[in-house]
């Protein structure tokens, strides 16, 4: 795992919270990246599309207890008290969420590939929590995802009545979630007071098993086309998928498949509408870790990976929520319909329903997927879905009800069965 550690990260944590809160800008400090990289991100100065920055934690072991970031491709460590060269402890990779309500979606993507959260929340803020606070922080408690440590930031802009109240405030609704337990630090990301506290407790994460003998399992949660406009056809390079690997590993000259790849209507009928789907046949041209470039990747971390396949393919996001797999795959799980058992969340459903001809949002291994309820019996919904998904029976999805333009969240799904999209 060293080995690895010190081409690539080995862990993913995401950062949760409200928006403005200073998620991008804490990202920014420990890894040197500014995430917000899409135009429109850079005018409104708010994360929009889910970002993505790695840093490499290192201890010294001459000063006591001291530990600091460094940007992913940084060589050699030097602690910048002693200037000795330090160890490296930990390689992360940072998932930056948005924290506007309307993006939700892209949010709960993002925990597809989540190992912890770190949760960011303002002394600025009216309310505290706020309100994308308390639904981030709901929904990685319910899928399972720990809090390392909660970020109190701007604390340079309260006096101290104030920023004693805010605490207060938060831990008394940490109590009821799974960041009761979470260290909480007042920080200040713009002057970097307590970024070495927070360092010190990313550095001493551990990182979770990983089986890098099982079959390979990539989920796809960022697409590119990476060349430039006027580009010599010589030059040309295949479509690049982020993202993450769950199981197994990748290596260049390796021969993978995408699921479920192309797909397409097999019936426009009413209530009817069915899908064939065909895998895409590929093989891995380079795989990169930032500026980083790897000839395998394992498990842990948000990697680069460009294939022989037409860039116009994974142009502006087109191939988010695909799995890449080993070649050798022979067996597909990728449906039409499913059925599902829903664990309904209280602090969301309130007064809710969900209803035969609902349509409902599916999210699962960075898929959103609309779908219609057709069926309720048992407290298990059959629903049929916009376009096909690929699910393993352990898979676990969040499952929210579209009204109007608003999407509420409803509760965690467990998948019971499927009926199979057809192999074309």
């Amino acid at each position: 795992m060293e080995t690895y550690m010190k081409n690539q990260p080995i862990i993913n944590i995401g950062m949760i919270g409200h928006v403005a809160d200073g998620k991008s800008t804490i990202t920014k400090c420990l890894t040197g990246v500014k995430t917000q990289k899409h135009s429109d991100e850079q005018k409104r100065n708010i994360t929009i599309k889910l970002g993505y920055a790695n840093a490499k934690i290192g201890k010294c072991n001459s000063c006591e207890d001291y530990y600091k970031s460094f940007s992913s491709d940084t060589k050699q460590l030097l602690c910048d008290l002693c200037n000795e060269e330090m160890t490296l402890v930990n390689h992360c990779s940072f998932v930056d969420s948005p924290g506007h309500h309307m993006l939700m979606q892209t949010m709960i993507n993002g925990t597809s590939v989540m190992d912890y959260t770190i949760l960011v929340e303002s002394f600025e803020n009216q309310t505290i929590p706020a309100p994308q606070t308390r639904d981030h922080l709901i929904i990685t408690d319910r899928t399972n995802i720990p809090n390392a440590v909660v970020c109190m930031n701007k604390v340079d802009l309260v006096d101290l009545t104030t920023a004693k109240k805010a605490i207060e405030n938060l831990k008394t609704f940490l109590k009821s979630t799974g960041g009761k337990q979470s260290p909480l630090i007042p920080v200040s990301a713009s002057f970097n007071i307590n970024m070495d506290v927070l360092t010190k407790i990313i550095a001493n994460l551990k990182v979770p098993e990983r089986d890098i003998s099982a079959p390979l399992k990539m989920f796809v949660i960022r697409s590119f086309n990476v060349n430039h406009p006027g580009i010599d056809i010589k030059n040309l390079k295949g479509g690049v998928l982020g993202g993450s690997i769950v199981s197994g590993k990748i290596k260049v000259g390796q021969k993978v498949k995408i699921f479920p790849g192309f797909i397409k209507k097999k019936s426009e009928m009413s209530n009817n509408t069915l899908w064939t789907y065909t895998p895409l046949n590929c093989t891995v041209r380079s795989i990169n870790s930032e500026k980083t470039s790897l000839t395998e990747a394992i498990c842990g971390g948000l990697i680069g990976v460009q294939l022989d396949i037409d860039p116009a393919l994974t142009t502006d996001d087109k191939m988010v929520g695909q799995i890449v797999v080993s070649e050798k795959l022979q067996n597909s799980d990728v449906y039409d319909a499913i059925e599902v058992k829903v664990d309904f969340i209280p602090e969301f459903k309130k007064d809710d329903v969900l209803k035969k001809k609902d349509i409902v949002v599916i999210s699962v291994n960075s898929n959103n997927v609309n779908g219609e309820i057709m069926r309720i019996k048992n407290d298990i919904y059959r629903i049929e879905l916009d376009k096909p998904l690929y699910l393993d029976h352990s898979d676990k999805m969040t499952v929210s009800k579209k009204v109007a333009d608003n999407i509420n969240i409803m509760g965690i799904g467990t998948f019971v069965k499927g009926i199979p999209a057809e192999l074309y």
